[in-house]
Formats: structure tokens, C-alpha cells, sequence
């Protein structure tokens, strides 16, 4: 299945900010050149640092990643928020699942929360999407009273129909044959939590997810045309805050993947779902269960777009990047050269992601990947398998 028809998933931007993501997120790069990697074998290497010239390596930082749940008053599982941010903390992509949504054995988010709470929804997502979040939290009414309160009233343009029941009151009502609440509204502070909450059996996850993902463009259109950060409460350095905070500084992808729903749960397409999580997070780390391969990717030709072009196949196929640079030399074939014995299998999954390339071994002890893979002529060519 392609997600949406083929096109490019960053046009799915939040049309109240005129918002497109950059192709992909790039690159977040600790400063200045390296390449001394391979301390253990005793060799001195010059550092270079010009990113144009062969030898040139540098770390990789992983893409910032939050996992957010809504909590509502009897303590049950409302919302489950995933988001990533652009570089320098500039925009990003947000991507809302339904709480009912099937993650393994006939289980949901939601049983998972029920079972052990953050911990263990966070464990099941790992476990499904294979990559780990940097931060997490949770949010009651009472969380995102003190959250909207410096910009409230919020107003929202209800897509999808909100009833009499969900006992949400002051609102601008447009007239509808359906719900007095649909169209433009303006959420209060003491609303909020209310309206994020409110599901009723007839409500399926879905229509609450477009509900929230209302909410939350809305939000932060509103901190978008503030500049100061005390708009958004405690600290904007980490966690939660620094997500919304760093979403409103930039452009802006709102993910929406397909759901079957079903009384038992929301099916969602898994292999569909991964997709999208690469491409929000092309940076990952491991997650509980799973250990990603750590690897050492390398320009071979000289001026390749290593991160738009030949990262994601490796991301896929289970590699996690933390150091990009160039080869000692251009001019070379594509080569995964793995250190460890045991990492061969590995080494020919790699090649099959990229499409062509040799498999050496090449034994290293105490460095800070497992595997390099260098993109050479041979594969320099725009066929890009993985993109």
C-alpha cells in the first residue's frame, strides 16, 4: 500500500500556517568534524573540517521524539500524541492514534496503559514501530488547563460534529441539522480537558482523533504569532514543552494514517504505520525490545545527499545512524563492511536495502558503531532503493 496515492508526505501540512515540512528532517549534527572513530587499533588520523573532503566524519544526533497521553477523569486512556521536531527545534511533524488502536494478540494502547500505564504503552509502540521516544508525559484536565491558559480561548474549526452530551457550553454554534456544536468554537480553559476527553460508545476513536487534531492545530497557530515562551508553561528545554513550543517556531506536518474500525479495536496497516514513523523520525533510537544496528555512513562519491537519499533504507531495514562523513577517498564502489562476526546477516540485509554494494568483514573492537556503509559509484545513480 502507498500512503497517500504516492505523494510526498510532507505536503500534508496544517493549511492554517501555510505549513510544509522539509522533504525530510535533516540531519542534527554535534559540532565539527571527526575521524577519529577507531581509537582502539592505536591509529592518528587528522581531523577534517571541511564536510566537502574525504575523511570527514561527524556525529549524528537522534531526531527528538515525545510521546503524549491524554488521560481523562476516571484515568482512562484518551489521546495518544507521537511528535518529532525539525532541526534546531523548528517545526516538525505530530502524528495522533486512536487509543483503540491494535498493537499486538488482539491487545490495544489502551489495554496497555490499563496493564502499566506510560511505561508500557511506551514498550508496545517501541516494540510495533522500533524506534524508542526521547521524552514522554501525561496530560489530565488539570495539565492542559495550566498548558492553554496563557492563549485561551482557543478557536477551533470543528471538522467533525461535537453533541449537546460532551457538556462543552460557551461556544460560538453554528446551526446544523446534526449538532449544535460544529464549525467555529472557542475553547475555553476550563473546556479543554472536556473537549479532548469527551467520547461517547457511539463515537468511534477516529472522529475523537480528528476532534484533538483540531484542537491541536489550533494551539498552536495560537503560539505561532507569540514570541514569548512563557505562552507555554514550565520549561520549553525538554518534554512536552519543548515539543509545542518548537512546533509553533516552524513549518508543521499533521500525519493522518488509514484506520478500519472495529468494535474491538482500530485496525490500523502496521507496515504503513512504520513508514510514516521513518519518515517523521529518520533519526531513531532503539526502542525497549528491539536494539538497532548502530551505523557509520559514508560518502563514497563525493557531494551525495546521504540523509535525503540513502539513510532512510538503512533506518528501515533496521540501522540506527550515529556517524555521517565521507570515505578517505572518492571514487570507490559501495561497500557494508561489518566488525563483529555476528553482525553478518545484518551486513546482507543492508545490502539489499540499498541495492547492491559488497559485504566485507573488517574486525573492530570498542567503536561507536557496528557496521559502515559506504555509498559508492555503483550506486550513484538516483535509484535510491529505501527512499
Amino acid at each position: 500500500m502507498k500512503l497517500f496515492h504516492g505523494r510526498p508526505w510532507w505536503m500534508w501540512a496544517l493549511p492554517t500556517f501555510g505549513l510544509v515540512l522539509l522533504g525530510l528532517i535533516p540531519l542534527f549534527l554535534v559540532s565539527g568534524g571527526r575521524a577519529i572513530f577507531n581509537s582502539a587499533d592505536g591509529d592518528y588520523i587528522e581531523v577534517i573540517l571541511d564536510p566537502a573532503e574525504p575523511g570527514y566524519e561527524s556525529f549524528v544526533l537522534p531526531t527528538p521524539s515525545h510521546l503524549t497521553l491524554g488521560i481523562d477523569d476516571e484515568g482512562n486512556l484518551s489521546m495518544v500524541a507521537i511528535m518529532s521536531l525539525g532541526p534546531n527545534d523548528t517545526g516538525g511533524a505530530l502524528l495522533l492514534l486512536p487509543p483503540k488502536t491494535g498493537v499486538s494478540d488482539g491487545r490495544t494502547i489502551a489495554d496497555a496503559y490499563e496493564d502499566g500505564g506510560i511505561k508500557a504503552v511506551e514498550f508496545a509502540l517501541g516494540e510495533i514501530l522500533a524506534i524508542g521516544f526521547t521524552t514522554t508525559n501525561e496530560m489530565t484536565s488539570g495539565t492542559w488547563r495550566s498548558y492553554i491558559g496563557p492563549v485561551a480561548p482557543v478557536d477551533v474549526v470543528l471538522g467533525d460534529p461535537l453533541h449537546e452530551e460532551s457538556g462543552i457550553g460557551q461556544m460560538m454554534v453554528i446551526e446544523s441539522s446534526c449538532c449544535p456544536y460544529k464549525g467555529n468554537i472557542a475553547i475555553d480553559v476550563e473546556e479543554v480537558g472536556e473537549f479532548i476527553n469527551w467520547g461517547t460508545r457511539e463515537d468511534s476513536g477516529y472522529l475523537r482523533v480528528t476532534r484533538q487534531q483540531d484542537f491541536l492545530k489550533a494551539w498552536i497557530a495560537e503560539l505561532a504569532t507569540v514570541n514569548d515562551a512563557l505562552a507555554v508553561p514550565g520549561e520549553i528545554d525538554k518534554g512536552f514543552g519543548r515539543m509545542v513550543w518548537g512546533l509553533s517556531r516552524g513549518e508543521v506536518v499533521l500525519v493522518n494514517v488509514p484506520y478500519v474500525p472495529t468494535p474491538e479495536a482500530e485496525t490500523v496497516d502496521l507496515e504503513v504505520l512504520r513508514e510514516v514513523i521513518v519518515e517523521m523520525v529518520p533519526f531513531p533510537t532503539s526502542g525497549f525490545s528491539e536494539e538497532r544496528s548502530k551505523v557509520r555512513l559514508l560518502d563514497g562519491v563525493g557531494g551525495l545527499d546521504l540523509a535525503g537519499e540513502y539513510s532512510q533504507g538503512l533506518v528501515k531495514a533496521g540501522g540506527q545512524i550515529v556517524v555521517i562523513g565521507n570515505a578517505l577517498e572518492y571514487g570507490v564502489e559501495t561497500q557494508i563492511i561489518y566488525h563483529v562476526a555476528t553482525d553478518s546477516g545484518i551486513a546482507e540485509k543492508f545490502k539489499e536495502a540499498l541495492g547492491g554494494g559488497v559485504v566485507i568483514f573488517e574486525p573492530l573492537t570498542d567503536t561507536a558503531f557496528d557496521l559502515t556503509a559506504v555509498i559508492g559509484t555503483d550506486l550513484d545513480d538516483g535509484s535510491k532503493i529505501g527512499k
